[in-house]
């Protein structure tokens, strides 16, 4: 029998944002390297063509039949058919799914140990967050304390990026902990299998995510520099006799799109752009 390695995760698809598909590609490139390893996903909710994706790819897809309620896939079948002393690992991501990992391996898989990724910093992000201007404070204290309880309880943390990695430590030291534990991930980019015979004729520049928070997307840092380029490409000596100017689309709209265009033009057009 092949030792297992369970990754917790509320969605495989992307259509949470960004954290999801890092967390499912990283479970895939684990899949491809270490094909001794049972590479298992449980997810709140998943579809068919999911389920069939992973499967393809090394993966078994656990999952329960609603977004976001996790009850039918931890109390599942599924689950308790796995042999606990197979496990060797069990994955959580920040306050998404670093619970319900805890609860697997306190219910299930006792002698697993336990990873805990962190994904972001609350007391940067919280702040940005427009739906939550007037109570921002509150909230990323309550998150911060829960983000150190599942990172104190695991065996090994994982940071992504040298910010995160840089602040979890400083906050173990501060709570007198084993800071030794926490180690750093880089996210990266799958290498690109074609080659263009010539590059486009109009360059075009996408932002890609979710919209609900310009702040936290920097969106409005993507329009600013729209503008700066707009403005720019007219007069630079190796641009300024090109037709076409760079295009910049931003695809993730999902409520009020116009207006969202609207407020990005006008933040271009403060930097210069048209």
């Amino acid at each position: 029998m092949k030792p297992g390695v369970i990754f917790v995760m509320n969605r495989w698809d992307s259509s949470k944002g960004g954290i999801q598909t890092v967390n499912r590609e990283l479970l895939l490139a684990l899949a491809r390297i270490r094909p001794d390893l049972e590479c298992i996903a449980v997810v709140s909710f998943a579809d068919k063509a999911e389920v069939e994706q992973a499967f393809n790819s090394n993966v078994t897809l656990i999952h329960g039949a609603e977004p976001d309620k996790w009850e039918t896939v931890l109390l599942s079948e599924q689950i308790r058919a796995i042999d606990p002393c197979s496990v060797i690992a069990i994955v959580g991501h920040s306050s998404f799914s670093g619970r319900q990992a805890t609860l697997l391996r306190d219910s299930y898989f006792k002698q697993a140990c336990t990873v805990q990724f962190i994904h972001m910093d609350p007391m940067r992000t919280e702040g940005v967050k427009e739906s939550k201007k007037n109570g921002y404070v509150a909230a990323r204290e309550e998150k911060q304390k829960v983000e150190l309880e599942f990172a104190k309880s695991a065996d090994i943390v994982f940071c992504v990026g040298p910010r995160l990695t840089r602040v979890t430590r400083d906050i173990f030291r501060a709570h007198e902990l084993d800071h030794g534990k926490v180690h750093r991930i880089d996210c990266g980019l799958s290498a690109d299998q074609t080659v263009r015979d010539a590059p486009p004729e109009q360059p075009t520049v996408v932002c890609l995510g979710r919209t609900e928070s310009t702040g936290v997307k920097g969106l409005d840092i993507f329009a600013h520099m729209a503008g700066i380029i707009d403005q720019e490409w007219t007069t630079n000596a190796l641009t300024k006799s090109r037709l076409l100017k760079p295009r910049f689309i931003v695809r993730g709209a999902e409520t009020e799109p116009e207006a969202l265009q609207e407020q990005l033009r006008n933040w271009a057009a403060e930097m210069g752009g048209n």
